[in-house]
Protein backbone atom coordinates (compact mmCIF):
# COMPACT_ATOMS: atom_id res chain seq x y z
CA UNK A 1 0.00 0.00 0.00
CA UNK A 2 1.24 3.44 -0.84
CA UNK A 3 1.75 5.93 1.59
CA UNK A 4 -0.96 8.40 0.48
CA UNK A 5 -3.07 5.67 0.79
CA UNK A 6 -2.27 4.42 4.39
CA UNK A 7 -2.57 7.81 5.50
CA UNK A 8 -6.16 8.14 3.93
CA UNK A 9 -7.47 5.04 5.33
CA UNK A 10 -5.90 5.42 9.06
CA UNK A 11 -6.97 9.20 9.26
CA UNK A 12 -3.36 10.83 9.94
CA UNK A 13 -1.63 12.91 7.78
CA UNK A 14 1.80 12.31 6.21
CA UNK A 15 3.99 14.08 8.90
CA UNK A 16 2.52 11.61 11.47
CA UNK A 17 3.43 8.45 9.42
CA UNK A 18 6.96 10.09 8.94
CA UNK A 19 7.56 10.67 12.04
CA UNK A 20 6.12 7.32 13.20
CA UNK A 21 8.61 5.37 10.37
CA UNK A 22 11.56 7.69 11.43
CA UNK A 23 11.28 6.80 15.06
CA UNK A 24 11.01 2.85 14.41
CA UNK A 25 7.81 2.62 15.55
CA UNK A 26 6.43 1.20 12.38
CA UNK A 27 8.29 -0.80 9.87
CA UNK A 28 8.20 -0.36 6.31
CA UNK A 29 10.27 -1.03 3.08
CA UNK A 30 11.42 1.12 0.42
CA UNK A 31 10.67 0.83 -3.65
CA UNK A 32 12.23 3.08 -6.17
CA UNK A 33 13.42 5.44 -2.59
CA UNK A 34 9.50 5.50 -1.81
CA UNK A 35 8.04 3.67 1.46
CA UNK A 36 5.82 0.80 0.75
CA UNK A 37 3.82 -1.01 3.80
CA UNK A 38 2.51 -5.04 3.61
CA UNK A 39 -0.32 -6.07 5.34
CA UNK A 40 0.70 -6.37 8.45
CA UNK A 41 2.84 -3.04 8.43
CA UNK A 42 -1.05 -1.12 7.82
CA UNK A 43 -2.09 -2.64 10.33
CA UNK A 44 0.30 -1.91 12.70
CA UNK A 45 -0.32 1.53 11.75
CA UNK A 46 -3.57 1.62 12.13
CA UNK A 47 -3.30 0.31 15.86
CA UNK A 48 -0.75 2.96 16.77
CA UNK A 49 -2.86 5.52 14.71
CA UNK A 50 -6.00 4.43 17.56
CA UNK A 51 -4.06 4.07 20.47
CA UNK A 52 -2.72 7.96 19.68
CA UNK A 53 -6.33 8.90 19.59
CA UNK A 54 -6.61 7.11 23.23
CA UNK A 55 -3.65 9.78 24.27
CA UNK A 56 -1.51 6.78 24.63
CA UNK A 57 2.29 7.97 24.12
CA UNK A 58 4.79 7.17 21.57
CA UNK A 59 7.36 5.89 23.80
CA UNK A 60 4.75 3.92 25.40
CA UNK A 61 4.21 2.62 22.02
CA UNK A 62 7.26 1.95 21.27
CA UNK A 63 7.73 -0.20 24.28
CA UNK A 64 4.51 -2.11 23.64
CA UNK A 65 6.14 -3.83 20.26
CA UNK A 66 3.11 -4.27 18.50
CA UNK A 67 5.13 -5.18 15.52
CA UNK A 68 3.03 -8.28 14.26
CA UNK A 69 -0.58 -7.95 15.11
CA UNK A 70 -1.38 -11.76 16.75
CA UNK A 71 -4.93 -11.83 17.70
CA UNK A 72 -8.06 -10.19 17.70
CA UNK A 73 -7.83 -8.28 20.35
CA UNK A 74 -4.81 -5.85 21.65
CA UNK A 75 -5.19 -5.31 26.01
CA UNK A 76 -3.10 -2.68 26.73
CA UNK A 77 -3.51 -2.37 30.42
CA UNK A 78 -2.11 0.60 32.63
CA UNK A 79 0.74 -1.20 34.06
CA UNK A 80 2.72 -3.92 32.21
CA UNK A 81 2.88 -5.70 28.99
CA UNK A 82 0.39 -5.94 26.19
CA UNK A 83 -0.98 -8.82 25.09
CA UNK A 84 -3.14 -10.53 22.53
CA UNK A 85 -6.04 -11.83 23.01
CA UNK A 86 -8.98 -14.15 21.29
CA UNK A 87 -12.29 -13.51 21.68
CA UNK A 88 -12.80 -15.84 24.59
CA UNK A 89 -9.73 -15.03 26.36
CA UNK A 90 -10.54 -11.35 26.37
CA UNK A 91 -12.66 -11.28 29.30
CA UNK A 92 -10.80 -13.18 31.71
CA UNK A 93 -7.63 -11.42 30.64
CA UNK A 94 -9.51 -7.91 31.40
CA UNK A 95 -11.15 -8.92 34.69
CA UNK A 96 -7.64 -10.11 35.84
CA UNK A 97 -6.21 -6.57 35.43
CA UNK A 98 -5.80 -4.84 38.10
CA UNK A 99 -6.28 -1.16 37.00
CA UNK A 100 -8.47 -0.39 33.65
CA UNK A 101 -6.87 -1.33 30.65
CA UNK A 102 -7.39 0.20 26.55
CA UNK A 103 -8.50 -2.47 24.32
CA UNK A 104 -8.11 -2.38 20.39
CA UNK A 105 -9.94 -3.96 18.07
CA UNK A 106 -8.37 -4.97 15.22
CA UNK A 107 -11.38 -6.93 14.07
CA UNK A 108 -12.77 -3.26 13.19
CA UNK A 109 -9.67 -1.72 12.03
CA UNK A 110 -9.27 -4.05 9.20
CA UNK A 111 -13.23 -3.67 8.50
CA UNK A 112 -12.09 0.06 8.51
CA UNK A 113 -9.21 -0.76 6.34
CA UNK A 114 -10.60 -2.58 3.89
CA UNK A 115 -13.42 0.05 2.92
CA UNK A 116 -12.53 1.59 0.21
CA UNK A 117 -14.75 4.97 1.12
CA UNK A 118 -13.08 6.18 4.07
CA UNK A 119 -13.86 9.26 4.28
CA UNK A 120 -11.44 12.29 4.69
CA UNK A 121 -9.97 13.93 8.17
CA UNK A 122 -12.21 17.24 8.24
CA UNK A 123 -9.82 20.53 8.18
CA UNK A 124 -10.35 22.68 10.83
CA UNK A 125 -11.92 26.37 10.11
CA UNK A 126 -9.54 28.96 10.72
CA UNK A 127 -10.25 32.15 12.12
Amino acid sequence: MTTNELCRRCRITHRQLQWWCDRGIIPHSRVRGWRDFTEDQVLTTAIVAQLRRKCISLPRIRKLRIGNPKGEYLVVPRAGRAAWCSTKGLIPYVAACPGPCLVVSVEDLRRLLDDKNTPRRSRRTRN
